[in-house]
């Protein structure tokens, strides 16, 4: 048994990203639920949380999750469990800048590297193509149609993208996992899972 899966602790080398992992162990987008409160930053457990998951052996650690444009996502009944994670932190928050430093620092004292859960869509209301709000609540009762996005606010939204990666890079982080497999799966019948690396930002 242990002969068919050696190559789980060998080295990866990852070319495109001029990369080498540990061994062949990863940690998909994870959200430790109840151990943050409502700070605007990673909060100490937090940190500490993903630094094990790294001391234990992984790899490669996704963190979940981020808003397309690093803004905190409002909490409603529908999100609340995640308005104390990263999706209620404001990215571009100078006070909490240290913070999202010392995540990425955590995991790669173990040699580890770190990746952000993204979100890929614009803004509210909009989207690629008229289809029904990715927000859809669970009495069904208030669904409402997206509108089409114009050319130039792809553009935008793209450039707003743009300006996470590279404040993700800017605090150690070592690439993003862009994360498109809801909404957009409706228009193009296919859902989007893309990991890439901030080497090229």
């Amino acid at each position: 048994m242990i002969n068919n899966y050696s190559g789980l602790f060998s080295p990866l080398y990852l070319p495109d990203a001029n990369v080498i992992l540990k061994n062949r162990f990863e940690v998909c987008p994870s959200s430790p639920v109840f151990i943050q409160g409502p700070e605007p930053y990673p909060g100490e457990r937090m940190i500490q949380h993903y630094a094990q998951l790294a001391k234990n052996g992984a790899s490669l650690i996704t963190v979940h999750l981020i808003t397309w444009d690093g803004k905190p996502l409002p909490p409603t009944t529908e999100n609340v469990v995640l308005s104390g994670h990263l999706a209620g932190m404001d990215l571009f928050d100078t006070r909490c800048s240290h913070y999202f430093a010392q995540l990425a620092e955590a995991v790669h004292f173990y040699n580890s590297k770190i990746l952000v859960r993204v979100t890929v869509h614009g803004p509210e209301g909009y989207d690629i193509s008229n289809t029904l709000s990715r927000y859809i609540p669970h009495n069904m009762t208030d669904q409402k149609m997206n509108k089409e996005m114009t050319k130039e606010m792809l553009y935008e939204s793209t450039e707003t993208l743009v300006k996470v990666c590279k404040k993700l890079k800017e605090y150690g982080f070592d690439g993003v996992f862009l994360h498109g497999a809801y909404w957009e799966e409706a228009c193009l019948r296919k859902p989007i899972s893309v990991q890439m690396s901030l080497a090229a930002v």
